[in-house]
């Protein structure tokens, strides 16, 4: 097969890479090395930098021709190699959350609340869990929130098995991945707002500032900063709660109709700011409501009937 010339292009006209360039020399140079000394081959040093960079040459029992198909062979092969090293961004990433076959029941042998739940939730996915009044949806937020154990199934975190650790490791793992937003919103009433804010960052030893005036910028609380809950709004107290469960950048952000207790235009006006507070993070978000208009902010929105998920526009 003809060798291609250093002047040769790939598709589209654009020129190789110049670690491409520099290693058709190096194979050129062994090539013509194995015709003087008669050696069966060559092969090629491999040093990773950021892009495998061929710098030399040591001599190994390799067939010539397969040294070139490996390491740089056609146009198109070598282009293959150049992807081979580069992350792949269309393989599908493993989910952050997986729920399979969860089953929780009220007592022994009593009505089954869930019943064998399958989800998966994706690293920055916004999922809206509907449902009435009493349909388990609290539930299954304790359960993947680790508060309540399943009677059976399996829930698996960044590909770790839940259902196989001890209570300290569900503590810690709490503490450090996940954030929660509460109807009640459950803030400590002997500390400010300023304060309530602050206690996961302490808890998982991180700097306090700038986070905490970022938030308080963000979910507009600066001027209620040194107030106690019992002296601010029920917007501006979830609105707190909400710069509590995201100061610590969790993975996953539980909030169980956290816009319940609101009117309408307090319950969109905290809806935009709880958003882009969490999704700002990276974070997932997985959310428990029964209202429509809520929803309507996710990426994706199952409905919980009769202990069973499905897609809410079935």
């Amino acid at each position: 097969m003809p060798e291609n010339t250093d002047d040769a292009q790939p598709h589209g006209g654009i020129r190789p890479p110049a670690y491409l360039m520099r290693a058709k020399k190096n194979l050129a140079a062994a090539r013509s090395s194995k015709r003087r000394d008669g050696r069966n081959g060559c092969s090629l040093g491999l040093s990773c930098r950021r892009n495998w960079e061929l710098h030399h040459i040591s001599a190994i029992r390799m067939d010539g021709q397969a040294l070139l198909r490996r390491t740089m062979g056609t146009k198109r092969q070598a282009a293959e190699n150049e992807d081979a090293v580069r992350p792949d961004t269309h393989t599908t990433a493993p989910p952050l959350l997986e729920v399979s076959g969860l089953v929780k029941r009220y007592s022994n042998n009593g009505p089954t609340i869930l019943d064998c739940i399958d989800l998966r939730i994706a690293s920055g996915e916004f999922v809206a869990i509907m449902g009435r009044s009493g349909s388990g949806k609290s539930t299954l937020l304790n359960l993947i929130g680790q508060m309540d154990a399943a009677d059976a199934g399996r829930i698996t975190f960044a590909g770790h098995d839940f259902s196989v650790v001890n209570e300290e490791a569900r503590t810690l793992f709490r503490r450090e991945h996940l954030g929660f937003v509460f109807q009640a919103y459950n803030l400590l009433p002997t500390l400010t707002v300023r304060e309530n804010i602050a206690l996961p960052l302490q808890l998982n030893e991180l700097a306090r500032e700038p986070r905490i005036s970022q938030l308080l910028v963000e979910l507009d609380l600066e001027a209620v900063s040194e107030r106690y809950p019992d002296a601010i709004s029920g917007g501006e107290q979830q609105r707190t709660a909400i710069a509590r469960a995201v100061a610590h950048r969790p993975s996953l952000v539980i909030a169980d109709e956290p816009t319940g207790n609101l009117d309408a235009d307090t319950a969109a006006a905290v809806m935009r700011l709880f958003e882009h507070a969490v999704r700002s993070t990276g974070a997932a978000l997985l959310m428990a409501t029964h209202s429509r208009t809520m929803a309507r902010h996710a990426d994706r929105a199952l409905h919980l009937e009769r202990g069973r998920l499905r897609p809410a526009d079935e």
